[in-house]
């Protein structure tokens, strides 16, 4: 069974292919740091209350965007690849939920910790 791409997911597989696994991963070092450097410059500013404000910022944009193609060109390359994150991601999800958890049951609000452990059934 063939999976349809679209074809933004056409254009990455064109490029990871062109390119090649190792190079990528150096390009995938590369953009992390870039990223990293957005973060810092846009936290500098100080001027932050919210997620709203993130929006504002097209270099923290810019740096997310390239980090997420890099990833997305992996994943569309290989369908391991793709199920081992989304297992990775829901694991890590799931522990820091638990950590949540842990932080209102020691802050005795304990009824906000069972509606996350009711909510996603921890």
């Amino acid at each position: 069974m063939s999976i349809q791409l679209s074809d933004i997911q056409e254009r990455q597989k064109e490029i990871i292919e062109h390119y090649g696994y190792i190079e990528q991963l150096d390009r995938l070092v590369e953009e992390c740091s870039e990223l990293i450097q957005a973060i810092c410059k846009y936290k500098r500013k100080g001027e932050y209350d919210d997620f709203a404000e993130i929006d504002a910022d097209l270099s923290l944009m810019e740096e997310m965007a390239d980090v997420e193609n890099l990833i997305e060109q992996f994943k569309i390359h290989n369908i391991d690849i793709e199920k081992n994150i989304e297992k990775e991601k829901g694991w890590k999800i799931n522990r820091e939920l638990g950590r949540i958890v842990e932080e209102l049951e020691s802050a005795c609000m304990e009824e906000d910790a069972l509606y996350i452990i009711d909510k996603f059934d921890l």
